[in-house]
């Protein structure tokens, strides 16, 4: 009967044998590439988690190794209130004097601490941890410079005194300066609500 069966429906018993081994050492097969796949996923998961504890030392690393710009003189208490108070409408200033130094020397420190390069989060990483984080490189240190944090009536951002005396309008998520004049224009920047230097 069996016989009957197999030839009724054209089986062949060498050829389902030979079918079944092939489908078994393909299955193995691919158990094996899984296999490997896992292995392989969890390698990388630990090459970037290294990567990650890479980059924080390198973090590190670098914060110490920022130089800071070079005084070029002195500027008083009077002297930063006057050129704040003529666009801000709060001013508090936190010390007597401070140490001036170069627009350029200024910028170029402020694209040095990389606080443009980091990412924008809202509400969690937006306009006003940009402003701090930038402050914060600007009071690390024995200098006090005229570089403070400033609030329009919907933005926070950096403002500077050069040397000569001129008002800078510093972006930190971008690290654009802006003399305040140019920056009167924008309503983002201006009027001036508050600045604390």
């Amino acid at each position: 009967m069996i016989t009957a069966i197999k030839s009724l429906f054209g089986c062949k018993e060498a050829e389902l044998k030979k079918d079944l081994e092939a489908t078994t050492i393909a299955s193995a097969k691919l158990s094996l590439e899984l296999g490997n796949a896992y292995a392989m996923i969890e390698e990388m998961r630990e090459t970037i988690g290294n990567l990650n504890k890479e980059n924080v030392t390198l973090k590190d690393n670098f914060q110490g190794q920022l130089k800071t710009p070079t005084p070029t003189g002195q500027i008083s208490y009077d002297d930063v209130e006057k050129v704040l108070k003529k666009y801000a409408s709060g001013v508090n200033i936190s010390d007597l004097s401070f140490s001036t130094t170069t627009q350029e020397d200024a910028k170029k420190f402020t694209n040095e601490t990389r606080v443009w390069a980091r990412r924008y989060a809202k509400e969690v990483n937006d306009c006003d941890n940009f402003s701090y984080a930038l402050l914060g490189y600007w009071s690390d240190g024995l200098k006090s410079y005229p570089f403070g944090l400033a609030w329009s009536a919907n933005h926070s951002f950096n403002v500077f005194i050069d040397d000569k005396k001129q008002l800078w309008i510093v972006e930190p998520q971008t690290n654009k300066w802006m003399k305040i004049e140019e920056a009167k224009s924008d309503k983002l920047y201006y009027p001036i609500r508050l600045v604390l230097m």
